[in-house]
């Protein structure tokens, strides 16, 4: 009999809304891997990379008081509502430190902004500069 030697790499992308949810889906993975490896007496490992950030989300008392602070200088009917997105954003760290909040004032939307092509609206200096001195002028 000739023995063969198979590997099998698959490869994921693991992002989540929170790290309960990623330490659980890392948990199952391993589980399910080490079920095959019984059910089919081969050899199985898993290198399962934790992102290095995990969900990004915004402290509500923090963002009613940018909101609030916000009004002061914008219009609040420009405002928008930003549904929960899977994306890896290293401001997450620091949310994981402090209470904080995250937003996006107008950069520019297509393509995505880290393609090459994507065209950055200067104009979005301003309002970023314009909503943080609301922070630090008393």
């Amino acid at each position: 009999m000739i023995e063969k030697t198979t590997e099998v790499v698959i490869k994921a992308k693991n992002i989540t809304f929170s790290r309960q949810a990623q330490e659980m889906i890392e948990r199952r993975v391993k589980e399910i891997a080490k079920a095959h490896e019984q059910m089919y007496g081969v050899d199985v490992s898993v290198d399962f990379q934790q992102s290095s950030h995990g969900a990004l989300i915004n402290d509500p008392d923090v963002v009613e008081d940018v909101m609030e602070k916000a009004g002061e200088v914008f219009d609040p009917s420009e405002f928008t509502h930003v549904e929960a997105m899977m994306l890896g954003e290293d401001f997450a760290n620091y949310l994981e430190e402090m209470d904080g909040c995250f937003a996006f004032i107008g950069g520019g939307d297509h393509p995505a902004n880290h393609h090459g092509k994507f065209d950055f609206d200067e104009k979005a200096l301003i309002t970023g500069v314009r909503l943080m001195l609301t922070f630090v002028i008393v």
